[in-house]
């Protein structure tokens, strides 16, 4: 079955380019631009100080884990004060 936008979605508005600054990074992509290691993502992400999410397929135990890019640069600067 097929879905079509209909017209009263549709707009002419320029688009605006984003930052380049992912909004999600994976414990690699913590590590390259925090220097946050795994361990640490997950301390903080149990303790609530960061949010992640979990990408899995249906039935499955096993996924993905994005963290939050904007939540961990909040951390950040809350621990600098």
């Amino acid at each position: 079955m097929f879905t079509f936008m209909d017209d009263n979605n549709l707009t002419t508005a320029p688009l605006t380019p984003s930052s380049g600054a992912p909004e999600f990074l994976d414990t690699d992509g913590l590590r390259a631009v925090f220097g946050i290691k795994r361990s640490l993502a997950y301390d903080l992400l149990g303790l609530g100080l960061i949010r992640g999410v979990s990408l899995r397929r249906k039935g499955r135990t096993r996924g993905k884990r994005l963290f939050d890019a904007a939540s961990v640069r909040a951390y950040l600067a809350s621990a600098e004060k």
